[in-house]
């Protein structure tokens, strides 16, 4: 998650997504909070379009409507994008 957060910041986002990717299903393992987990997804969110892979952004708004009661539409980190 570090590399990706690193190759997020001067603009590789393909390289971010393709290393946040296989991570998307174990947030968990990493622990903290639903809120904090919530973080590095908004950063794979905000990746996705920057790297032109719409499948990306369909996988993450899916990920998050089915473990959120407020539909992603209704959540200021996701509207954009749903």
């Amino acid at each position: 998650m570090s590399q990706a957060v690193l190759a997020h910041g001067p603009g590789q986002y393909e390289q971010a997504v393709g290393l946040m990717r296989p991570m998307l299903g174990e947030m968990s393992r990493l622990g903290g909070s639903h809120a904090q987990q919530d973080v590095p997804e908004q950063r794979f969110l905000d990746a996705v379009p920057e790297a032109g892979l719409d499948d990306d952004r369909r996988l993450i708004i899916e990920r998050v409507a089915g473990r959120h009661p407020v539909p992603p539409m209704h959540r200021r980190g996701y509207a954009m994008a749903a």
